[in-house]
């Protein structure tokens, strides 16, 4: 498509208040645009939104009851279906069911991953955020049962003065070696003790008992992040990209659990406990790393099918100046990102600092994912121009990307983490405008320049005129320009160029009359209002 480039454009939009600021499009080129003040949209929490309180158990004392309950059966019962530590899967089942994820075992036993994603799947989900969370919160309240003499390390302190850990581990040892003389354990009979009044009373399972059953459960939960992880995006993805909401609610839920498992710890110190918490951690924190990983494939498919469908030629809306399918998809995805920002954004930025070149960010001065939205508008912006330039008629080309852009900007606008690239595109929409007033009504007023002559008399140009007039109003009254702001923009430049030609031809004519016309000027005013109500 030709670019007209002579003169400096006109402002048909305005956008005050900015300093300059410099990005990059993806393909590479530098483009101005200005910042402006604000701040980033606070995005809720997923695993908040879909956190419901467990019913039944409220208070700490009744569910530190609870669990012992359940500890007590799970090494208690005999039963042919025992754990690596000796436990009853089947009751470690039961209290999975309880929680509402009983699910989990079977995916845990190789229970192959659903072919798509369905709503009873993300329910599902939503199931096992909320369990994770009373499991998290439930091992906290385990760590008070046991009396407090000296805490056990916590991960991070691993290395911590080594006097100190041994003496907590010869501490340990005598104080299981104590408890072991009072309560038997691990697959035999129920332990008991003898209170004070000779009545027998339930043992507390010791802190190995605990972490081994809480560690049991984790291995059960977190086979459902390979579940997440394996199953693939549905034929509507670009639209509707529910993987990705599930993925990212996932993701928080680990987020959130694993530093609370790394300060829980139990007193007196064990090295087995502390052996199993560790392997707990390292285990919450390879599966948080893959469900980082498959929300990054997820966001990078979800964008290329966007791009995809604005480059397939079967395109339907082909020839239209209408806002594409795939701009509106496009914004969506943006909202969707600002409105998850503070789950997306670490994810972006590990990425960028960690991910080995899976992502590097095209503008390095500002936040990765506000880089990464900046980058998607401007390969928006490249791809609408491409598909602006396979128009037949030009004018047309250049009203699709005129529509597309401003309502590209108008729902970016609200978005404070990507103000900045607004004005760049006001001034691109300015040079749209230019460009098309110059291919559709140039031609129109070259008319004016040129009197025609006939055996040596003067003949009036208007008859010209008015045939170009209506043949260009003719076929540009019923094209489309939805934004009504937009199109009052518009048909004011029209207005204003083919008025002002008409004006200055008149002016300069040797004779003030029309000769000819069947317009009068504000007959043609009023045409040009009612164009583009297509």
């Amino acid at each position: 498509m030709k670019r007209w480039n002579g003169g400096r454009p006109r402002s048909y939009l305005q956008e005050d208040g900015q300093s300059s600021y410099t990005i990059s499009s993806c393909s590479g080129t530098a483009s101005t645009v200005y910042t402006s003040t604000g701040s980033h949209m606070s995005s809720i929490s997923l695993v908040a939104a879909m956190h419901l309180e467990l019913e039944g158990v409220t208070t700490e004392e009744e569910q530190i009851k609870h669990i012992k309950s359940w500890v007590q059966k799970f090494f208690g019962s005999p039963s042919a279906n025992c754990s690596i530590n000796g436990g009853d899967m089947s009751v470690l089942e039961r209290w999975l069911t309880e929680l509402g994820v009983g699910w989990v075992v079977h995916l845990a036993d190789g229970a192959p991953a659903p072919a798509e994603v369905d709503s009873g799947w993300i329910d599902d989900a939503r199931s096992w955020i909320r369990a994770l969370a009373q499991i998290v919160e439930t091992i906290r309240f385990t760590t008070t049962l046991f009396p407090d003499r000296g805490s056990m390390p916590s991960i991070c302190e691993e290395g911590h003065d080594q006097y100190q850990f041994q003496l907590r581990r010869v501490t340990s040892k005598l104080f299981r070696g104590l408890r072991s003389k009072l309560f038997r354990s691990n697959c035999e009979e129920e332990p008991v003790a003898i209170g004070e009044s000779g009545e027998q009373e339930e043992a507390v399972p010791d802190q190995v008992q605990f972490a081994q059953f809480f560690q049991e459960t984790m291995l059960k939960m977190l086979a459902f992040v390979d579940s997440v992880a394996a199953v693939p995006e549905g034929s509507n993805r670009a639209h509707e990209p529910k993987k990705l909401v599930t993925l990212l609610g996932v993701h928080d839920a680990l987020s959130t659990a694993l530093p609370q498992i790394r300060l829980s710890s139990y007193s007196p110190p064990s090295e087995q406990v502390f052996k199993i918490q560790r392997e707990i951690v390292s285990l919450l924190a390879a599966k948080q790393d893959k469900t980082g990983e498959a929300i990054r494939s997820a966001m990078e498919q979800i964008w290329t099918s966007i791009m995809e469908f604005m480059e397939d030629g079967n395109d339907s809306q082909q020839g239209s100046s209408d806002i594409h399918r795939a701009t509106r998809s496009a914004i969506r995805y943006i909202e969707f990102l600002r409105a998850n920002y503070l789950s997306v954004a670490p994810i972006v930025t590990g990425a960028a600092r960690y991910g080995h070149g899976k992502y590097v960010p095209q503008n390095g001065d500002i936040p990765s994912l506000d880089s990464m939205v900046l980058e998607m508008a401007s390969c928006l912006e490249e791809k609408l121009g491409q598909m602006s330039a396979s128009f037949p008629d030009h004018s047309l080309g250049f009203l699709f990307l005129i529509n597309n852009l401003y309502y590209l900007i108008e729902q970016l606008r609200p978005m404070n983490f990507v103000n900045f690239i607004i004005p760049v595109f006001t001034q691109k929409i300015n040079n749209y405008i230019e460009y098309y007033l110059q291919v559709s009504w140039s031609p129109l007023l070259l008319c004016l320049k040129i009197a025609p002559r006939r055996l040596r008399r003067y003949c009036s140009p208007m008859p010209k005129f008015d045939s170009e007039f209506l043949k260009t109003y003719e076929v540009q009254k019923f094209w489309k320009v939805p934004d009504p702001d937009m199109r009052e923009v518009l048909r004011r430049a029209i207005t204003e160029k083919v008025t002002s030609g008409l004006t200055q031809y008149l002016g300069d004519s040797d004779t003030v009359r029309i000769t000819g016309s069947t317009f009068t000027l504000q007959e043609l005013e009023e045409m040009l209002q009612e164009l583009f109500e297509g």
